[in-house]
């Protein structure tokens, strides 16, 4: 048989090479169109099958699937890929439907690797019941956006079954997945980010508990400067797989060219889309990659929390704090869809601040309407009832939508320490689909890019808005990159603890 050469450097690559050094049950890959992700999946299932141990006869067995969510993109992109770099002379294809790769073929020590890939279209939940008897080393899910989890998770069980445990069974195992980002209402977003697979600690498949996710960075990166409409891309010094594509950086800069923003920031920026009718707020300004921590926020002891007060019947608290160098670091969101605000303090703020942060100082900025009395008793305001609580409460200097915005985005554009002025916790999940764009301009008319100059009012504008109260209390103490609480505001709120 002729002998074909092929150099994969991937592993040069820091996200690629995590991704290859990770043993975890079910991996994701999310990056950039173009980042080498399904070049990576391939040359892992080649991995699997040479890095088979071999049986008594000497012989590596495995069986794989790869999944695409059609056959029409099986065949045009993934079956394309995988051509490029496992030649059909090393393992023959069988065009179908079904596609099925087989063959067989002698490393130099002497050992026969034998092995078989079907091919599979899949995208609806109930395809699951026609991979419910495969018998698998391990899956390959291609695109993984465009495919139910519930595949991934049918895989997941289906793998480990071949070779059979009687004939030493398979050296490695698992499902690996690879996509492009997809929006934060998709399974994947939830999943990585915010730990969706977990049932008890699991993912309630037996020997198989653990789901891990990589992100590889933006080809570009998109900035802004405060106060000034639009941005402007720059290359990312990060870009993976960049020495690989046609021109480099050009490769993306040609994307960007006649692409809504939204959707660039996703194919080239790597950010996860906005699939929101409407223009978000912090669109351009707010980087999913950039602005949300990686791990738990832990607070600092010895520092205030601030809590950003947003009231009416649906009242929401977010809870952040300042560092020593100015970073605002945004820890908890809490939030009710109906409840008055004593309910939702007694319910939910006052549990959350002893039993999360027992000891530690804070004090509220709220939303100045929370000062007027109400019809029955003009004597009962929500700031009131704050203060009755021992949550030292007042008013934010101005409840106009101007500066409550440009107060977040003092912080997102800043940078402090070579690290973002403005840095989420990962638990607060409805305030970064906020930012993701959940708090949007509403369209003025369909068929027209015109918009409301006033966000709509939906589930998460509310912890938007307390966001924004907060941004504009601990802008009253931001100078410099350092910030200290200000005198005047000491003096009129006092602080407040619960221990």
């Amino acid at each position: 048989m002729e002998q074909r050469i092929v150099r994969y450097d991937g592993g040069r690559w820091p996200t690629i090479a995590r991704f290859h050094r990770s043993r975890a049950r079910v991996r994701g890959l999310m990056g950039p169109v173009g980042s080498g992700k399904s070049v990576a999946c391939c040359m892992e299932i080649l991995d699997m099958m040479v890095g088979q141990a071999p049986n008594a006869e000497g012989v590596r067995e495995t069986r794989f699937a790869i999944v695409r969510n059609s056959y029409q993109q099986l065949e045009s992109t993934t079956l394309v890929t995988w051509k490029q770099w496992i030649s059909e002379k090393l393992i023959p294809i069988k065009y179908g439907p079904p596609i099925i790769a087989e063959g067989e073929f002698r490393l130099p020590d002497g050992t026969l690797v034998r092995t078989r890939v079907d091919f599979l279209a899949l995208d609806r939940e109930e395809d699951a019941g026609k991979i419910d008897s495969l018998e698998l080393t391990a899956a390959w899910v291609n695109e993984g956006r465009h495919v139910p989890v519930t595949i991934a998770v049918t895989l997941n069980r289906r793998c480990g079954r071949f070779p059979r445990a009687c004939d030493g069974g398979p050296t490695r195992t698992g499902v690996i997945m690879d996509t492009n980002p997809p929006s934060d209402k998709s399974w994947w977003y939830d999943y990585a980010e915010h730990g969706g697979w977990k049932v008890d600690g699991t993912d309630g498949v037996p020997g198989g508990s653990e789901w891990a996710f990589f992100r590889q960075p933006g080809g570009l990166i998109y900035e802004t400067e405060a106060g000034k409409k639009g941005g402007r891309f720059r290359e990312n010094p990060l870009a993976e797989n960049i020495d690989n594509l046609p021109g480099k950086w050009a490769y993306y800069w040609a994307q960007t060219q006649g692409s809504p923003l939204p959707l660039t920031l996703g194919m080239v920026c790597g950010q996860y889309l906005m699939v929101y009718e409407g223009r978000a707020v912090y669109e351009g300004v707010w980087r999913d990659d950039w602005h949300v921590a990686e791990a738990p926020l832990k607070a600092y002891d010895g520092l205030p929390l601030i809590l950003g007060v947003d009231f009416g019947l649906t009242p929401a608290v977010v809870v952040g704090q300042m560092s020593p160098r100015g970073q605002l670091r945004i820890l908890r969101e809490r939030w009710t869809e109906r409840d008055g605000i004593r309910q939702f303090a007694l319910g939910q703020v006052i549990p959350l601040l002893r039993n999360e942060y027992p000891g530690h100082s804070f004090y509220a900025i709220a939303d100045p309407s929370g000062g007027a009395g109400q019809q029955v008793d003009v004597n009962l305001t929500c700031i009131g009832e704050m203060n009755s609580l021992n949550i030292p409460t007042e008013a934010a200097r101005t409840n106009d939508f101007i500066p409550r915005r440009d107060a977040v985005m003092f912080f997102l554009n800043r940078v402090t320490d070579g690290q973002p002025a403005f840095l989420l916790d990962p638990s607060c999940k409805l305030l970064r689909q906020g930012m993701n764009g959940a708090y949007h301009f509403a369209k003025v008319r369909a068929t027209e890019e015109q918009y409301q100059d006033r966000p709509e009012k939906n589930v998460a504008s509310h912890v938007a808005e307390a966001l924004q109260y907060l941004a504009l209390g601990a802008m009253q103490g931001a100078r410099n990159e350092a910030v200290l609480v200000s005198a005047p505001v000491i003096h009129q709120v006092g602080w407040g603890a619960y221990t």
